[in-house]
């Protein structure tokens, strides 16, 4: 689409994508999760060569892309050591770096206004841990004490 909102095109078919899409600040490129024959992947779509590049391309399934205030990092879902945990990348794809820890899966990363602070989504208990290296504060999405298997907010910061 032109700047606009004029010119719609259709870039993929709906089977091949997965989550909502996310634009890059200069809207030359839009990052999605690709259903790769079972696997789900994070792929770049380039709007002027009208191409994706996928950019992890493992095994593990890899999704819910969310780009950095930046637009240099990406934070995404995968669950390449067993259990959902949140990992980052540069917008171009190579070395990946763990940003969650612990036993619980954590999904759905979302970038903070604050350079380096992200929200993600875990699905167990409320918990709250610190560390040398990390701190990370978790804010219950109730007032009240969750149920069992309910999801919370966690707010992450200092990750090495």
């Amino acid at each position: 689409m032109d700047s606009d909102g004029e010119d719609v095109q259709r870039v993929s078919s709906d089977s091949l994508v997965k989550d909502t899409p996310v634009m890059t600040e200069e809207g030359a490129h839009i990052l999605v999760t690709l259903n790769m024959k079972g696997r789900f992947a994070i792929a770049a779509f380039s709007v002027a060569e009208k191409k994706f590049t996928i950019l992890t391309p493992s095994e593990s399934n890899n999704q819910t892309p969310a780009l950095s205030p930046d637009g240099r990092e990406v934070l995404f879902t995968t669950d390449r050591d067993g259990s959902d945990k949140v990992y980052s990348m540069s917008v171009t794809g190579g070395d990946v770096t763990r940003r969650t820890f612990g036993t619980a899966d954590e999904r759905t990363p979302s970038w903070t206004s604050t350079p380096g602070l992200f929200l993600s989504q875990r699905k167990a208990g409320f918990t709250r841990k610190t560390s040398p290296q990390r701190r990370r504060w978790c804010f219950p999405t109730r007032a009240t004490t969750p149920p069992p298997g309910s999801r919370n907010s966690h707010l992450h910061t200092g990750i090495p």
